[in-house]
């Protein structure tokens, strides 16, 4: 990750810094250590630095006639992608705010304008919800291209929704990953992302990423997938893949989860990381569209991670998200459409298991996708369906299935947002 963007002038003054890390520092005196040891390096090397490396660190430096431009990052990070954003910033610094350097009296307002520049050229122009939720119907996690938002859909309650959400974003102690997540893709249904401070965000997210190349919940924590998932997801969203490097993530992944067979939840994460990245075409496609086909059970779902012999809608989500990804063909279709219909309850949701009398908004989502994936929500109630989602609706601004023992609002007003726009023709 970028710890720190410094832009120094000749003489060891900061004219601009910005800081990405957790450790403060003194911009004044690293600016005039920096602006030395690149002095020192071109007079003993006869040529510009362009990076000098510590134990734990990188410093990559690029020189223009009247100024510095230095990027602290860490060791493993790649120097090249590295050195093409401090390109773009030293031709965007040089072109708008050039011309003060040469008189520079010591006002460091005259350069506060760049931060904006450092930042769309880091993360990205400011995302919005029309386009988030265009990415999502690229990992199919909606399927939904239409022009309309689901509060002029249903009679929803979106502002105060968004209000609620918005309540959970503490930035001085951002929560865990999924949250986040759960958050910024409920907003950006919402049509509410803009309201959202990528910034902190994509801050927080780096800060999480462990020198193994994986994403743990929170700074200091292990690698995960999940976690490694929500963090490459909230990234892509925001335009900030551009800020990790690449290849240590996919390294993680290979040493920690490409041995087949996977459950379907940790292949469903492995292979929507790799499309994310970009790196889809490096794994074994048809080893794992083999591992997955072989899930396919006689009552036409796809095998539970969690009970052997029996098949989940979540599972089967699963499985057909992940066909989808690997450009496989879905083979018995109506199989698997009779098995998500059997799943539909009297309140009109759906359900697990035959036994159980009331459904969850949770496997509700995935039997609505699975339906609209193979383009066959006709052959289900959709009235009730509604009906069923607006039941757990509360008052306060969120959905929440109160019938459980543990209550999650956050994921279930997910979910719900997540049914509803997937409902929509």
């Amino acid at each position: 990750m970028i710890h720190n963007i410094f832009v120094i002038s000749k003489d060891g003054r900061c004219l601009f810094h910005r800081n990405y890390g957790e450790v403060v520092v003194d911009e004044i005196l690293i600016s005039g250590f920096l602006s030395a040891i690149h002095s020192f390096g071109k007079e003993i090397g006869q040529e510009d630095i362009r990076v000098l490396e510590t134990l734990d660190t990188k410093m990559t430096f690029l020189s223009e006639e009247n100024f510095l431009v230095v990027a602290t990052i860490d060791q493993l990070d790649d120097v090249d992608r590295i050195i093409l954003i401090l390109e773009s910033l030293t031709e965007q610094f040089s072109k708008e705010f050039g011309k003060y350097v040469p008189d520079w009296t010591g006002d460091t307002s005259v350069f506060r304008g760049f931060e904006k520049n450092v930042t769309h050229t880091i993360f990205g122009k400011r995302t919005k919800s029309k386009e988030v939720i265009e990415k999502l119907n690229e990992i199919h996690l909606v399927e939904y291209k239409g022009d309309k938002w689901i509060n002029d859909i249903f009679s929803l309650s979106h502002e105060k929704i968004a209000k609620w959400l918005l309540s959970k974003l503490d930035y001085d102690n951002l929560s865990d990953l999924g949250s986040i997540y759960y958050i910024v893709v409920s907003l950006a249904l919402l049509g509410k992302i803009e309201d959202v401070n990528a910034q902190e965000i994509l801050d927080h997210i780096s800060m999480c990423q462990n020198i193994d190349g994986g994403f743990g919940e929170k700074s200091g924590e292990p690698s995960k997938i999940w976690d490694t998932f929500t963090s490459i997801l909230i990234l892509y969203l925001f335009d900030g893949l551009k800020f990790v490097d690449k290849s240590r993530v996919v390294g993680w992944l290979f040493r920690s989860y490409s041995h087949l067979p996977l459950s379907l939840e940790n292949t469903y994460y492995f292979l929507i990381i790799f499309k994310l990245l970009e790196s889809i075409n490096e794994i074994d496609r048809e080893g794992f569209a083999e591992s997955i086909v072989s899930r396919h059970l006689p009552d036409g779902g796809f095998q539970s991670d969690f009970i052997k012999d029996e098949s989940s809608v979540d599972s089967t989500f699963q499985s057909l998200i992940a066909l989808k990804l690997l450009n496989s063909s879905i083979s018995k279709k109506e199989e698997i459409i009779w098995f998500l219909r059997k799943n539909q309850k009297k309140d009109g949701g759906f359900s697990d298991f035959l036994d159980q009398k009331r459904s969850t908004i949770y496997e509700t989502f995935h039997a609505i996708s699975c339906l609209k994936i193979l383009e066959s929500l006709d052959k289900v109630n959709k009235e009730k369906i509604i009906d069923y989602t607006f039941s757990i609706f509360n008052k306060e601004g969120y959905f929440c299935d109160e019938t459980r023992r543990i209550k999650t609002p956050l994921r279930d007003t997910f979910y719900a947002l997540l049914t509803l726009v997937n409902l929509i023709e």
